[in-house]
């Protein structure tokens, strides 16, 4: 794969499952700070990573992976200054059980997206109203 069609594929990937991710960060880190930092570093490391992904299997799960390491080396840096909120068998099962909640998620937003393309414009506008805008309907 040429430069600029590897670097095109990764920001539609990146693009359409980064809030997935970064959901993913805020559920396992405390504060939005350290969540932004680790978000900017993941993404680095998921573009340096790139050419290990396969073409046609789950991004966001791998790219959940390369954030689970971020996490991990987070959370060992707040050990080393006594600040770590609990304790690392709960955080790891809380690490493998995220994801399963993600997918459920996943698939109700695609499922909502294909009902969304029955709707009428008029009807699609007061959606966008309503959930995008947060305009009151009534």
């Amino acid at each position: 794969m040429d430069q600029d069609k590897r670097t095109l594929e990764f920001l539609k990937l990146f693009v359409r499952h980064q809030q997935e991710i970064y959901a993913y960060l805020l559920t396992l880190v405390p504060h939005v700070h350290d969540a932004d930092d680790l978000f900017q570093d993941g993404m680095n490391v998921m573009w340096q990573k790139f050419d290990q992904f396969k073409p046609g299997t789950n991004f966001a799960a791998w790219a959940v992976q390369i954030m689970r390491y971020q996490i991990l080396e987070y959370r060992r840096n707040l050990a080393r200054s006594k600040r770590v909120l609990m304790e690392d068998s709960l955080f790891e099962a809380l690490m493998d059980y995220i994801p399963t909640i993600q997918d459920e998620t996943t698939a109700r937003i695609e499922a909502l997206r294909k009902c969304q393309t029955l709707l009428d414009d008029r009807a699609k506008r007061l959606l966008k109203m309503r959930y995008e805008r947060n305009i009151s309907i009534e």
